[in-house]
């Protein structure tokens, strides 16, 4: 009889949602339903926006931000946290991937969807070893850094499209250049300007 609870306090620990399900309060279910609805409305367009960042299809963003959220239910334990693809990762995956001879983007996707089932791998064998202490080592400093570099990097894949000049790609000073050489092939309905002719 001991083995047996003490099996399924083990496994109520690694399966939160086997702790809080059987407390779960019916009336809570309608404000959850309402929680549910206002972070989709949020998170579908945000992460369709993400796979293109990364050269995906939208559809890779829609099963990321229906996948994450359903196992996080599972295997999560905060209440605030909301998980999903996230521009920095999209832009890692873009640059990364960008610069290996890609044939099709069938092979692109299937390419990114390995580096993502690797990434899971490493971080599940992380949390097996109790390695989260690493992330002590990485200075304040460098994740400010990156976090700017990752925004200044978005910035510039989006320029192009606010100012409506097609054929912009490469890293960040590709895309400048590109955009001041044809800035007067700007489209002026795109800049929001009205045509004085």
């Amino acid at each position: 009889m001991r083995r047996k609870v003490s099996f399924m306090t083990r496994l109520s620990h690694s399966i939160p949602i086997l702790q809080w399900l059987p407390a779960y309060d019916k009336s809570w279910l309608r404000p959850d339903i309402m929680a549910g609805l206002t972070l989709a409305a949020f998170t579908i367009p945000e992460a369709i926006a993400y796979a293109e960042l990364a050269g995906l299809p939208a559809k890779a963003g829609l099963y990321a931000s229906i996948a994450a959220p359903i196992l996080y239910m599972l295997f999560g334990t905060s209440r605030q946290l909301a998980v999903g693809p996230t521009s920095a990762v999209s832009v890692l995956i873009a640059s990364g991937l960008g610069a290996l001879a890609i044939s099709s983007p069938e092979q692109y996707m299937a390419l990114a969807t390995t580096t993502a089932i690797l990434v899971g791998i490493i971080a599940l064998i992380c949390y097996a070893l109790r390695l989260g202490f690493l992330v002590n080592f990485i200075s304040e400093s460098v994740l400010v850094g990156f976090a700017t570099g990752a925004a200044v990097y978005i910035a510039a894949t989006q320029l192009s499209k606010l100012v409506g000049i097609s054929g912009s790609h490469g890293e960040f000073l590709d895309r400048i250049f590109h955009l001041a050489q044809n800035i007067g092939g700007a489209n002026l309905w795109a800049l929001g300007w009205e045509s004085q002719e």
